[in-house]
């Protein structure tokens, strides 16, 4: 902006020299002055940092709301935190305006057109930051030309206390989101956020583009999409479903099934105790699980799996380029199928009844069979051992 301010000034000097000149046949001294002096000024703003102090103004609200309505905060960037408590009827909310302008004066003509917005009818209670456009504020000539008045920020951080059984609905571009302790369904629309969600009894659903998950104590089922976020996940009572573009994913304990599809990442599964669907393009995949069936899918990475064997559907792992770590307990049974076009198939000396053997697969019956196993690889080493 500054560039651009300097290169219209110095058009217009030019234009008015040039006509000087064409009348008189030389440039005045008072434009070549004017000429010397602009071109200073503007290294000067060329150089000059981006200065501001940051100041603070602190709101108390209260909103009336019923019992299982849906509270709705939309905010653009800051940090939202809200915690459940017992209770009904009201909301608490504590905002803090954080403004950084050139002196206090600037700090409060901007906070001016930063609009808290509550409203609360038909079974919902809405909380709204509105941002205006601070452009459209009165500037002199000198606050245009150095562009003070650019270099601003605004930030609103709400802490909301509501009653647990209501379902709530998040946005937010930028910020920490912290949410607790509600009996009712979450929903969360974000753009790059740290995301601590825990102790909700519904369903929750996450929408991120980047940041970090964390979700802990969750009754409901779970839905996160994300392009790019790392996802922590523990103690899960209902299913996951995870569709993101690339990021580590961890999940413990999880009682209901898994689906995770996604580009990139390392996914690592403990204590699982439903069935597993994974699909992945590249990274570490590491599965323990204790009850339900696995069918994964990679294209390129290694996969560890050590599960009971604990159903009646298949186990099927697959990957274009990778090696396959595959154990089950001692007294398990199954019928087996391991496949490489290039690596070795190790056994570790567990009693596999060959059915049929290759360079390139083996089949057979483990125990009392059962079960299918299907394991196979495009390059790299297979190995099917006890644990």
């Amino acid at each position: 902006m500054r560039r651009i301010q300097i290169k219209l000034i110095n058009q217009i000097e030019k234009k008015r020299i040039a006509a000087v000149e064409h009348e008189s046949g030389q440039a005045p001294r008072r434009f070549i002055f004017l000429r010397a002096a602009l071109v200073c000024l503007g290294l000067t703003l060329l150089g000059l940092p981006a200065s501001g102090k940051t100041f603070r103004f602190d709101y108390q609200r209260e909103l009336e709301i019923s019992s299982g309505a849906t509270l709705s905060v939309d905010n653009s960037v800051g940090v939202i935190t809200i915690r459940g408590r017992e209770g009904s009827g009201r909301l608490t909310i504590e905002a803090v305006k954080t403004i950084k302008a050139v002196d206090e004066a600037a700090a409060r003509r901007i906070a001016e057109y930063i609009e808290l917005k509550l409203s609360s009818k038909s079974g919902q209670a809405k909380i709204e930051t509105i941002l205006t456009d601070a452009g459209k504020q009165r500037r002199s000539f000198w606050d245009r030309l150095v562009g003070v008045d650019n270099d601003w920020f605004v930030s609103v951080d709400y802490i909301i206390s509501a009653p647990r059984d209501i379902d709530i609905l998040i946005e937010n571009n930028q910020g920490e989101i912290t949410v607790s302790g509600f009996t009712g369904n979450l929903e969360v629309l974000a753009s790059s956020s740290s995301l601590v969600i825990s102790d909700i009894s519904g369903e929750v659903l996450v929408d991120i583009t980047s940041g970090e998950v964390s979700l802990s104590d969750l009754n409901g089922d779970v839905e996160i999409t994300t392009t790019s976020a790392a996802i922590s996940v523990s103690s899960l009572t209902g299913d996951l479903t995870v569709h993101g573009g690339s990021g580590d994913l961890s999940a413990d304990y999880v009682a209901g099934n898994v689906t995770i599809v996604q580009t990139s990442g390392d996914v690592t599964l403990t204590e699982l105790q439903g069935d597993a669907r994974l699909k992945t393009t590249s990274g570490v995949i590491t599965v323990a699980q204790e009850q339900g069936a696995l069918d994964v899918f990679t294209h390129t990475g290694k996969v560890v799996v050590n599960t009971e064997l604990f159903s009646d559907l298949e186990y099927s792992i697959e990957t274009l380029s990778g090696e396959i770590s595959f154990s089950i307990p001692d007294n398990a049974g199954a019928r087996i199928k391991l496949s490489t076009l290039s690596g070795e198939i190790d056994t570790r000396g567990l009693p596999l009844e060959v059915e049929s053997f290759s360079r390139r697969e083996i089949s057979g019956v483990i125990g009392a069979g059962g079960v299918p196993v299907r394991l196979k690889t495009g390059s790299g080493d297979i190995r099917l051992a006890w644990y």
